[in-house]
């Protein structure tokens, strides 16, 4: 029986408050987020928002459109 990863798929690398969009770099060890797909961000193990993968991406980061709540540097994503 294999356990789901329920660690972070990333971690928030910019945010762009004006334009509600942000970069993600996502783990290495985690299979890159695919484009529509929605996932929550938690500050201190507490759900601050979500945000929805749009692309571009760049190495191991993507841009993601923040669709609920208030994005800081360093914040985990996740799956649900």
């Amino acid at each position: 029986m294999v356990a789901p990863d329920l660690g972070p798929v990333a971690t928030v690398a910019a945010v762009n408050a004006v334009g509600r969009f942000s970069v993600l770099s996502v783990r290495l060890s985690h299979p890159m987020p695919r484009l529509g797909q929605t996932l929550s961000v938690y500050r201190a193990g507490f759900k601050v928002g979500e945000v929805r993968i749009t692309g571009p991406v760049q190495d191991n980061n993507i841009v993601a459109d923040v669709v609920s709540g208030t994005l800081e540097l360093g914040d985990e994503v996740r799956e649900e």
